[in-house]
């Protein structure tokens, strides 16, 4: 550990209160006890019996000890199977003040982190390629930055005057006559600026011929639409305007015209979330399929000069004419959008734009504390996220930084080692599908053809490990040593344009760049490519080691895969064929039959209220996700029984008395224990597509007969009951 990290790790550790120190320093003790004790346990046993049924291995005795520290065996599990598994976990465990949470997730991708930190702060070394070396200069930027703040404010804020300038700035003398909304976009563009303040806008595929680009445009991300409906006094809303008011007089505004134009400009945010659909009416893909030429955009809406404006957003390596093809996501926004642009003041337009692009960027103490008061109210957080933190995600390269990690801590790793388990979950799926009486024999053909044309991306593409690949991919690239505002635009028009010229080329499914995710700890469906990626990164206790028993790895890992899969065929997934483009291929009676049982999921879930914040949960929203979790478990655990088949059965954990069957149960859970700050509950009920960790574990476990058969609940008990929802 370096001497800066030691000074870190002792300012973290001075700001602890007295309780939080014992606190630590006690559950230290208790881990070092369970592990100890187990560790004694199981020498005991082996030495006691040569047949003895304990597994012994380091990973067993690590996932025992994870599983101890995180259960609570004095709970029913047959009554709350999340405090039976994670009740522990939530009682010792505390999220760290610059954190909205914490779980098995961000607890594996804060040892990637700190495994990032260790690479990006190595001097940089002559003979390495450029790409690596710019990571590491864009990383010391970062952490330099205050040496250059405020020659990028200068900076910044004279862009914005040259670009017609900030009205709640200008005052005054800001010039209303010679400012429009499009001419302004566009010249956002060409600086490398956020310029889809409007009407999102970007290359995206096809979804009917998903090898084919095209340009794709609807309503742009809906951020906070939701609490903005509810008007001025809702208390985020309110807390919001305070913040850009603040940001507005620490860019140098006065704060008179800050309230007036503030409150001006929420006002318009307000009518512009009306105008928008919210998630749960977008999950209709065919809906939001709209072809149409050029041409007829103009015609259906004609207060935009739509040829120059979407060649100005594709310039200059894309040219398109009045016949060619675009797509159009939500019409009806954009027939609205054109009205209320025209009853809008200018000011509060311009105002809204400037706004977007400048009021995430923080170029002194005094702003980043202002922007932690707001996130404060938001999310709860009561300290800033630590510089080195935020050094290594914004502003990196990420294939470059990607390919670094790889060659230092992952190279050695098999990307094979979980092929024979997802192997016999996807067996598994395509068996079940033969068995469906609720679909009928075209439909169940076509879904079978669609499981078999699945494919599988595990770990990292072999390209991460060469050095030629990495180089070519970042030709062009150059970063501005002396600025990290003008190498973060100069980066985004690099991106972007390194795309545009790949515009009229085929799109290669399995381009490798697009599989390059290896430190992300998560897993992905992709409805386009109908493929799932595992990367590495989520290759690691609790979710997979090659060191423990099967059941572990299955109900943990194998969740994951099963969920992922069951996304090619949940409400959306559903939507797409064998190849990935939007087709319906479900015939009449199945389709109904497949919503009649989606809906009861919807229900179940509606039907649960998070009492420590009042507030239901959102069915509709979480549909995709709940059909995969509960479909997802299901697969994992028939699969397990599938290798249990055809192996001998696997040795009990060392400390714990539960049966394999149970302990693959106990391990699906383990995945999920987490701990949120009750401000980011309320957030992620409102606009997560997922449901709560807490009914990720409990719902799918009650609609599970195989779970109450291996923990013996009786029918009619809170993880039993009579009435279950199934899908797949």
């Amino acid at each position: 550990m370096t001497d800066k990290q030691n000074s870190t790790n002792r300012q973290w550790f001075r700001r602890r209160t007295v309780m939080e120190k014992i606190l630590m320093v006690l559950l230290t003790l208790i881990t070092l006890g369970f592990i100890i004790l187990i560790i004694f346990t199981s020498r005991k046993l082996s030495s006691s019996s040569k047949d003895s049924n304990i597994c012994q291995t380091e990973g067993c005795i690590l996932a025992a000890s994870k599983i101890i520290q995180s259960m609570n065996p004095k709970v029913d599990p047959c009554e709350d199977f999340f405090e039976f598994a994670c009740g522990r976990y939530t009682e010792n465990n505390y999220i760290p003040e610059d954190e909205v949470s914490i779980n098995s997730f961000s607890e594996v991708g804060d040892r990637i982190t700190e495994n990032f930190r260790t690479l990006l702060e190595k001097p940089v070394v002559e003979d390495e390629i450029v790409p690596f070396q710019y990571s590491k200069k864009l990383y010391k930027m970062c952490m330099n930055s205050t040496q250059t703040e405020q020659e990028d404010f200068k900076f910044f804020k004279n862009m914005m005057k040259e670009l017609g300038g900030w009205p709640v700035l200008e005052g005054n003398y800001w010039n209303e006559k010679i400012f429009d909304w499009k001419s302004t976009q566009y010249n956002f563009r060409k600086l490398g600026l956020h310029h889809t303040q409007f009407i999102s806008s970007y290359v995206g595929l096809d979804a009917k011929n998903s090898t084919k680009r095209i340009f794709t445009m609807g309503q742009p991300c809906g951020g906070f639409a939701k609490l903005l409906k509810k008007g001025m006094n809702e208390t985020l809303v309110k807390a919001y305007n305070d913040y850009l008011v603040d940001i507005v007089v620490l860019y140098g505004g006065d704060r008179t015209q800050a309230i007036k134009e503030i409150k001006q400009y929420l006002e318009f945010r307000i009518e512009l979330a009306k105008i928008m659909f919210m998630p749960e009416e977008r999950r209709n893909a065919s809906l939001g399929y709209n072809k149409m030429t050029i041409r007829e955009v103009q015609i259906r809406f004609p207060s935009i000069p739509w040829l120059q404006y979407i060649n100005t957003k594709l310039e200059p390596f894309v040219t398109l004419t009045y016949d060619d093809f675009v797509i159009v996501t939500e019409p009806e926004y954009i027939e609205k959008l054109e009205k209320l642009l025209a009853v809008t003041p200018k000011r509060a337009i311009a105002n809204y734009m400037f706004i977007s692009i400048s009021e995430h960027r923080l170029f002194n103490d005094e702003m980043r504390k202002k922007s932690l008061d707001f996130e404060k109210i938001a999310y709860g957080v009561t300290e800033d996220i630590p510089l080195w933190k935020k050094c290594i995600y914004s502003n990196s390269l990420h294939l470059a930084q990607s390919s670094m990690y790889v060659r230092q801590y992952m190279k050695s790793r098999s990307k094979n080692s979980i092929k024979e388990l997802m192997v016999d979950i996807k067996t598994t799926f395509m068996e079940n599908l033969k068995k469906y009486t609720w679909m009928d024999h075209k439909t169940r053909k076509r879904a079978i053809q669609k499981a078999e044309a699945l494919r599988s991306y595990v770990g990292y593409p072999d390209e991460l490990l060469d050095d030629d690949e990495i180089e070519k991919y970042y030709e062009g690239l150059v970063i501005d040593e002396n600025s990290l505002l003008k190498t973060s635009l100069a980066k985004t028009i690099w991106g972007r344009n390194s795309y545009l010229k790949k515009y009229h080329e085929p799109y290669d499914k399995n381009d490798w760049k697009d599989k390059a995710f290896p430190t992300v700890v998560n897993a992905f469906y992709e409805q386009t490519d109908n493929s799932i990626m595992i990367p590495t990164g989520i290759l690691h206790q609790p979710f997979f080691d090659n060191d423990r028993p099967k059941y572990l790895n299955y109900g943990a890992i194998g969740f994951v895969v099963g969920h992922e899969i069951i996304h090619g065929f949940d409400d959306q997934g559903r939507q797409y064929d064998k190849s990935g483009n939007l087709v319906d291929w479900w015939e009449p009676a199945s389709n109904k039959s497949f919503q009649e049982r989606a809906d009861c999921l919807i229900q179940q879930y509606a039907n649960y209220t998070n009492d420590k914040i009042n507030m239901s949960l959102n069915g509709i929203n979480t549909q995709g996700e709940n059909i995969a979790d509960n479909g997802g478990i299901k697969l994992a655990y028939v699969a397990y029984q599938k290798w249990l088949h055809r192996n001998k059965p696997e040795p009990q954990l060392p400390g714990l008395k539960y049966t394999p069957q149970q302990l693959f149960w106990i391990s699906a859970a383990n995945i999920w224990c987490s701990k949120e700050r009750p401000e980011y509950e309320k957030l992620m009920i409102l606009a997560d597509y997922h449901s709560p960790n807490y009914y990720r574990i409990i719902v799918p476990f009650i609609n599970s007969g195989y779970f109450a058969k291996d923990f013996d609940c009786p029918l009619g008990s809170r993880m039993n009951p009579k009435y279950k929802c199934r899908l797949w």
